[in-house]
């Protein structure tokens, strides 16, 4: 699906997306993407965003010689409004990231957190949402 940009929100949204009426729903855009070497953790900084309405959506490249697993692993969080870091199990070549931030003007709430789960199937309890205008992304 392609979305477009502009002064008039996004175009072509799909159903049961809900990020806002009227005007544009997206306040600011920030794109990246960073190598990971040979360290665990990396921090990006970024322009100040709300906390209470942004997100951060990444994908992660791997090397094809990569062989251990737990460098395939990452997870991104907004830890403070000016910082993105990027966390992955192993310290070997870890490959390339790209990222992006994308900060709304109308959200009623942006709910996160983090949990280790050993379990093949499991329920967390999250703040009570109207699922018909709501949206899950892990990362």
């Amino acid at each position: 699906m392609t979305r477009l940009f502009g002064s008039s929100g996004i175009t072509n949204q799909p159903t049961g997306l809900d990020i806002g009426v009227g005007g544009s729903s997206i306040k600011s855009i920030q794109r990246g993407s960073v190598a990971i070497s040979s360290t665990s953790v990396i921090n990006v900084p970024i322009t100040s965003v709300d906390l209470t309405k942004s997100i951060v959506l990444f994908t992660h490249q791997v090397p094809t010689s990569t062989t251990d697993v737990s460098n395939t692993f990452v997870t991104a969080e907004l830890t403070t409004s000016t910082n993105i870091a990027f966390t992955r199990g192993g310290t070997g070549n870890g490959g390339t990231i790209k990222w992006e931030v994308i900060e709304y003007n109308n959200v009623k709430s942006v709910q996160s957190g983090s949990y280790l789960s050993t379990l093949a199937s499991e329920t967390k309890t999250i703040t009570s949402v109207n699922t018909s205008k709501s949206t899950s992304i892990l990362s």
